[in-house]
């Protein structure tokens, strides 16, 4: 993560490892509801395929509104974030809230500096990013 930064690739930190910080941030400012792609549940997966399919992971956690998933690219469809994160587009985002996420956070131990560099760039991403998401939210 630290290298994203400091190369400021953004939309990949912010879509592969971050994205609950700035989920956390768009729910902040938009007021909408957290939801997050799971893991497919008891699925016949193939042997390959890496997680279970008992478990229940937040494998990308975005604000939604309507029918659409809003994250740091900005407004997807709910096939789109399902398949794109869970490997099946039939698989609904599942709500979450602010605190779930936030103790999630906490599970990764991303370490206090990091952390607060983390929510300090989302935030700033945010400012400058914000007529594509507010846009997606009349």
């Amino acid at each position: 993560m630290r290298e994203r930064i400091a190369k400021k690739d953004y939309e990949c930190l912010f879509t592969g490892g971050a994205c609950f910080f700035f989920a956390v941030v768009l729910h902040e400012n938009l007021s909408l509801p957290l939801f997050y792609a799971s893991t497919p549940e008891n699925r016949d997966l193939p042997s390959s395929y890496v997680i279970p399919p008992h478990t229940d992971e937040y494998l990308h956690v975005f604000v939604k509104r309507d029918d659409k998933c809003i994250d740091f690219s900005g407004p997807h469809t709910v096939a789109e974030i399902a398949k794109k994160y869970s490997g099946w587009d039939d698989v609904p985002p599942k709500p979450t809230t602010v605190e779930k996420v936030r103790a999630k956070i906490k599970e990764k131990d991303f370490g206090h500096d990091l952390e607060a560099q983390l929510f300090q760039i989302a935030r700033e991403q945010y400012a400058i990013r914000s007529a594509k998401y507010l846009e997606s939210c009349p």
